[in-house]
C-alpha cells in the first residue's frame, strides 16, 4: 500500500481503539482526508489490502460518504464517475462471487451502487441483476437488498437525479413482483417471506413523482398478483408482518374502489372475513403481533373507502365488531391505529350508514373506550403512577379519545349522559372517574348544547336543554359529595387520580358553572376545596387552575356577597396551611381577585387589599430588618410576594376590561403605595437591586390594570420611577415609562411632563452608555429603545420637540453592531417606524422636517450601519427588515436618492468589505449596485436584492444569485 493508505488503516485502527484522545484525533484526521482528491483511490486500495472485515466496512461506509459529498455537487467529470461506478460494482460482484460472502458488507456496497446510479440504463442493469439473483438459493439475499435498497434511497434523495428517475424505476414495479411472485414458497423459510414482504411493501410505496402517494391500486394488484395478495393478507392477519400491512395499506391508498365497486366487494369481503378468524384471539398475549395486524388493515379499509365500510359492504358489521375488539386490547398503539376506523366511519353522516353502525356501534364504542381507559381496581401508589404517567396512555387521554368522542357524542348524546350519570353513581372511585372523563371529554359538545338559546318557538331544543342541564346538575353533586365525603378515606394514589380528573372537568366547565343559577356551584367548589387540601403534588395543581377557572368565569349576580367573602376566605386558608409551588399560589390569587371584584366598590376594595395583605407583610417585614439577617428563603419570599401582588393587578386587567374602568387597580395601588415607597427607602433595597426591579414590576402592573384611572396614580408613581432610574439606570423602570406612554399618549399635557420628567435621566444614561460601551447594559440599551419607540409610535411630536429623537436614532444606529440578538431587534423596531412616521398625517409638519433633517444627516451611517447588520450581526429573521428599511431610505421622496449613493458607499466600506471578501466577487458587487440603484426593481423585489446580498455575505445563499434571480 501507498502511504496515504497507511496513513487511513492506521486513522481507522485508531477509530476502533478505546483511547479517546486518540478515536478524536482519528475522526478528525478522516473528515480532513474525505475533502482531497486522493481520497477515493486511498479507500480502494486499502479496501483491496486489508480483507479484515471491521476495515473494509470502514472503506465502503467512506466511499460511500464521498459519493454523497461529491456527486452531488458537480464536482466530478462524466468520465469519472464512470470510473468509479465500475469500481463500486466490481467489489461488489467480486463480494457475492466470494467463498463466504459477508452480508452486511454486500449490503453496503448496494447502497453504494444505488447511489451511483445516475442513468436509465443503470436502473435497468441493477434491477435486471436483482430479479435474477433471487432465484438463486445462494444469491437472494443480496437480490432483496438491492430490490430495498433502490426504491428507498430514491424516495428519500434529494439529488435531484434521481427524483428524475423515479417514473423509470416506477415502471419496473411489475417485473420486481413478478419475480417475487415466483419466489413466494412456503419452503423459504419465515426470514425469507419477512424480507419478501419489505420489498413487495418498498415497490407499491413507491410514487412516480418526489414526495408523491402510493399508487398502487388493490384491485388490479390483486387481479395479476393473486399469490402475492394472498400471501400480504396471510402475513398480516396470521402473523401481524409489519411490512405486509404496510404493504397493503400502500396499495389501498392508491385504490378508488367506487370505481371498481363490482371487483372492490369481493376483495374487500374476503380481506375482512379472514380477519373475523382471528376476533376470539387478538387480545391474547401471544397474538399482539396479529392485533396489530388486524386494526392496520381494517383502519386501512376505513381509509380508502369509508362508504363502503359505512353501509356498502355486507361484511361492515363485522369489520365493526373487530375493530371495537381493538379497541379494548392493552396496548395502547393498536388502540390508537384501530381509532382510525372510527374518525373514517364518521365522516359518513350517521343516516346514511347501516342500522347497526348508527346508535349500537357508537354507544358500544364508548363503552369499550371506558373499559380500556379504565384505571384497574389496583390502589398500588407505584402501579397507578406508572399507568398515568405512561406516554401511550396519556396519549389516549388527552388527545385521540376526546377528538373521537367530539365526533360521536351529536348522535348519542342523549343515551351518553345518562350512560355518564350511571357510572358516577357508581360505588368504585374507577367506575365516577371515567365517567367524569367522558364528561370532560366532550365538553365542547355538551356546553354548547347546554347554553345554547333556543328560540320561543323552538320548544323541543328548549327541553333538551333543561335535560342536558338538569343531568350535569345531577353528575356534578353526585360526584362532588363523593369527593368530599371519601378522598380522604381513599389511598394517596386514588384520591391523586380521582382528585385530578374531578378538577379537570371542573376546569372544562366552568363557564358553565359560571352561568347556570341552578347549577351546584357550592358544592363543586367545596369538593375542589377538598382536593386542595389533600396536598398531593399532582391533583392539587388541577385542583388550583379548577378553583381559578370558577372565579374567572363566576357570572355577576349568581353569588350572594357574603357567599364571595366566605370563598375568600377559604382559599385563603389553603393558601396559609399548604406549600404550594409558586404557579398554584399565583393561579389562587388571581381567582380570589376575581372573586372581589363582584363586591360593590368599597367592600371589593377592602376585600383585595384582603388577598394581598400577607403579601404586603412579608414586604414591610423585610423593610424593617437588618440587611445581614436575610437569607435565601426570605429573598426568595419576598420576590414572591412583589409576585403575588403582580398577579393580583394583572387579574383586575380583565375586570377593568369587563366593567369598563381600572378604578380597582388605581384604588388598590394608592393603598400600596405608602408601604412600596417606604420599601424602598429600606436597606435590603439600597443592597438588592432584584427586589426594586420587583417594586417597578408591581408598578407597570399598576398602571397596564388601571387602564385611564392610571391617572390618578401617575403622580405617585412617576417621581419614584424616574428617581430609581436616575439612581441606579434600571432596566424596568423605563418599561414603566413605556406603559404610561402608551396608555395617556393622547394627554398631550402628561407627554409634556413626562418628556420634562425624564429629559435629564435620559442624558445621564446615553452618558453612561457612550464612556463604558453599549455592550456593557444591553438591557439598558434594550429597555431605552423601547421607550423611543413608545414615543416615536405613540407620542412623536413630544420626543421630537424635546429635541432627543437626534440622540435615540444615534443609539439605535450604534446598537445594531451590538452582538446581542435582542439588542439588535428593539434597534429595528425603532428604526424601521422612523419612515413611517415622517409620512404620518397627524404629525404636525415641524415634526415631519425634524425627522426627515436627521435622515438626512445621519443617513449615510444609518445605511452602512444597517448593511452590516445584514450581512453580520442581526438574527437570521431580521435580514429582511434591515433590507426593507434600506429600501425605505432608497425610495423616501424627501431624501431625493440619496440613500442610493449610502448604499454605494455602504457597499463599498471597509466593513462590508470584510465581511463580503472570499464570497462575494467585484463583478458580482458591481452586478447588485447596478440592479440595486438602476430603478428597473419594484420595492418588493429590491428589498428581496438586498436581503440576499446579506444571506450571501452569511454563506447562506450563492453568488450566481443576483445573475440568475434578478438579471433573468
Amino acid at each position: 500500500m501507498d502511504g496515504l493508505s497507511s496513513q487511513l488503516q492506521a486513522a481507522l485502527y485508531a477509530l476502533h481503539s478505546h483511547e479517546t484522545s486518540a478515536q478524536a484525533e482519528s475522526n478528525a484526521w478522516l473528515n480532513e482526508f474525505l475533502q482531497s482528491d486522493e481520497s477515493w483511490n486511498a479507500c480502494i486500495r486499502l479496501y483491496e489490502n486489508d480483507t479484515t472485515p471491521s476495515i473494509r466496512s470502514m472503506c465502503v461506509s467512506l466511499l460511500t460518504r464521498k459519493v454523497r459529498m461529491d456527486w452531488s455537487g458537480g464536482w466530478l467529470t462524466e468520465q469519472e464517475r464512470a470510473a468509479k461506478r465500475e469500481q463500486c460494482k466490481v467489489m461488489y460482484l467480486s463480494q457475492i462471487g466470494s467463498a463466504s460472502p459477508d452480508r452486511l458488507l454486500i449490503r453496503q456496497l448496494v447502497l453504494l451502487q444505488v447511489l451511483c446510479i445516475e442513468a436509465e440504463e443503470h436502473v435497468r442493469d441493477l434491477v435486471q441483476h436483482a430479479v435474477e439473483a433471487l432465484s438463486n438459493s445462494t444469491m437472494w439475499y443480496a437480490g432483496v437488498e438491492i430490490l430495498l435498497t433502490i426504491p428507498n434511497e430514491f424516495r428519500e434523495s434529494s439529488r435531484r437525479v434521481h427524483g428524475k428517475l423515479l417514473p423509470v424505476l416506477k415502471a419496473y414495479t411489475q417485473m420486481v413482483l413478478d419475480a417475487v411472485d415466483r419466489q413466494l414458497l412456503p419452503s423459504g423459510g419465515d426470514d425469507m417471506l419477512h424480507r419478501m414482504s419489505e420489498v413487495i411493501r418498498a415497490w407499491v410505496e413507491l410514487p412516480s413523482i418526489p414526495g408523491g402517494l402510493p399508487e398502487t391500486d388493490i384491485i388490479k394488484f390483486s387481479r395479476r398478483h393473486q399469490n402475492i395478495f394472498r400471501f400480504l393478507v396471510s402475513e398480516c392477519v396470521d402473523k401481524g408482518s409489519e411490512p405486509a400491512c404496510g404493504a397493503l395499506v400502500a396499495c389501498f391508498k392508491g385504490t378508488c374502489p367506487e370505481d371498481h365497486a363490482d371487483e372492490a366487494m369481493p376483495l374487500f369481503n374476503g380481506i375482512i372475513s379472514k380477519m373475523m378468524s382471528m376476533k376470539e384471539y387478538i387480545l391474547q398475549d401471544s397474538c399482539e403481533e396479529q392485533a396489530m395486524g388486524v386494526a392496520q388493515v381494517g383502519s386501512g379499509i376505513a381509509d380508502c373507502w369509508p362508504e363502503g365500510i359505512a353501509y356498502i359492504l355486507p361484511t361492515c358489521v363485522d369489520l365493526a365488531q373487530i375493530m371495537l375488539v381493538c379497541v379494548k386490547h392493552p396496548e395502547c398503539t393498536i388502540v390508537e391505529v384501530a381509532l382510525d376506523y372510527f374518525f373514517a366511519l364518521n365522516l359518513i353522516d350517521i343516516r346514511q350508514r347501516n342500522e347497526h353502525l348508527r346508535h349500537p356501534v357508537q354507544a358500544q364504542l364508548v363503552e369499550s373506550l371506558a373499559q380500556r381507559l379504565m384505571f384497574p381496581q389496583s390502589s398500588d401508589q407505584e402501579f397507578l403512577d406508572m399507568m398515568a404517567h405512561d406516554a401511550g396512555f396519556i396519549r389516549l387521554r388527552k388527545d385521540m379519545v376526546p377528538e373521537l368522542l367530539e365526533e360521536v357524542y351529536p348522535s348519542i348524546g342523549e343515551w351518553y349522559l345518562e350512560w355518564v350519570l350511571s357510572g358516577v353513581k357508581s360505588s368504585t372511585w374507577q367506575e365516577i372517574e371515567i365517567a367524569l372523563y367522558l364528561l370532560q371529554a366532550t365538553d365542547l359538545q355538551i356546553r354548547t348544547r347546554a347554553l345554547a338559546i333556543p328560540s320561543q318557538s323552538d320548544t323541543s331544543s328548549a327541553l333538551a336543554r333543561e335535560k342536558i342541564n338538569k343531568s350535569l346538575c345531577e353528575a356534578f353533586a353526585v360526584a362532588s359529595s363523593f369527593c368530599r365525603s371519601n378522598l380522604c378515606q381513599e389511598s394517596r394514589a386514588v384520591a391523586s387520580v380521582l382528585g385530578s380528573t374531578f378538577s379537570t372537568a371542573v376546569e372544562s366547565f366552568a363557564i358553565w358553572f359560571g352561568k347556570i343559577p341552578e347549577a351546584p356551584f357550592d358544592e363543586v367548589f367545596a369538593a375542589v376545596l377538598t382536593i386542595l387540601a389533600l396536598n398531593h403534588p399532582h391533583s392539587t395543581r388541577h385542583a388550583c387552575t379548577a378553583i381559578k377557572s370558577l372565579c374567572v368565569r363566576l357570572g355577576r349576580g349568581l353569588l350572594s356577597s357574603e357567599n364571595i367573602v366566605d370563598k375568600i376566605s377559604l382559599i385563603k386558608a389553603g393558601i396559609a396551611h399548604l406549600t404550594l409551588d409558586a404557579e398554584c399560589e399565583e393561579e389562587l390569587v388571581e381567582g380570589m381577585v376575581h372573586l372581589a371584584t363582584h363586591l360593590e366598590p368599597q367592600r371589593a376594595l377592602t376585600s383585595l387589599f384582603d388577598v394581598i395583605s400577607p403579601y404586603v407583610d412579608t414586604i414591610v417585614h423585610a423593610g424593617n430588618i437588618e440587611y445581614s439577617s436575610i437569607d435565601k428563603n426570605m429573598h426568595t419570599k419576598v420576590m414572591g410576594s412583589m409576585t403575588f401582588i403582580s398577579t393580583a393587578l394583572k387579574a383586575l386587567l380583565s375586570a377593568a376590561i369587563s366593567q369598563g374602568g381600572g378604578w380597582a387597580a388605581a384604588n388598590l395601588y394608592k393603598e400600596l403605595h405608602g408601604c412600596l415607597a417606604g420599601f424602598l427607602q429600606s436597606e435590603y433595597c439600597k443592597n438588592n437591586s432584584e427586589a426594586v426591579d420587583g417594586v417597578l414590576v408591581v408598578c407597570k402592573e399598576a398602571i397596564a390594570s388601571s387602564r385611564k384611572n392610571s391617572g390618578e396614580i401617575l403622580q405617585l408613581v412617576l417621581p419614584m420611577v424616574m428617581g430609581i432610574f436616575h439612581e441606579s439606570l434600571s432596566s424596568p423602570a423605563l418599561d414603566v415609562l413605556s406603559e404610561v406612554i402608551e396608555m395617556h399618549f393622547n394627554d398631550s399635557d402628561m407627554m409634556g411632563d413626562i418628556v420634562a420628567l425624564s429629559h435629564t435621566v435620559f442624558q445621564k444614561a446615553f452618558s453612561v452608555l457612550h464612556d463604558q460601551g453599549l455592550s456593557s447594559r444591553p438591557s439598558l440599551v434594550q429597555a431605552l429603545l423601547d421607550v423611543g419607540y413608545s414615543f416615536i409610535v405613540y407620542a412623536p411630536n413630544s420626543i421630537i420637540q424635546s429635541g432627543s429623537l437626534s440622540v435615540f436614532i444615534d443609539l439605535g444606529i450604534a446598537a445594531l453592531s451590538c452582538k446581542e440578538p435582542e439588542v439588535i431587534i428593539k434597534a429595528l423596531q425603532f428604526l424601521c417606524y422612523l419612515p413611517c412616521a415622517a409620512t404620518d398625517e397627524t404629525i404636525d409638519q415641524d415634526s415631519i422636517n425634524t425627522i426627515n433633517a436627521n435622515l438626512i444627516a445621519k443617513g449615510p451611517q444609518l445605511v452602512e450601519s444597517l448593511m452590516y447588520a445584514a450581512c453580520e450581526t442581526c438574527p437570521r429573521s431580521k435580514v429582511r427588515s434591515a433590507a426593507n428599511l434600506i429600501r425605505a431610505l432608497m425610495l423616501h421622496p424627501p431624501l431625493q436618492g440619496k440613500g442610493s449613493a449610502w448604499l454605494i458607499a455602504a457597499i463599498s466600506s471597509e466593513r462590508i468589505q470584510k465581511v463580503s471578501k472570499d464570497v462575494i466577487r467585484k463583478e458580482s458587487r458591481d452586478t447588485f449596485i447596478h440592479l440595486a440603484t438602476g430603478g428597473s426593481l419594484n420595492p418588493q423585489r429590491l428589498t428581496c436584492l438586498i436581503t440576499d446580498y446579506g444571506l450571501v455575505c452569511r454563506r447562506e445563499e450563492e453568488e450566481s444569485v443576483f445573475s440568475i434571480a434578478y438579471e433573468v
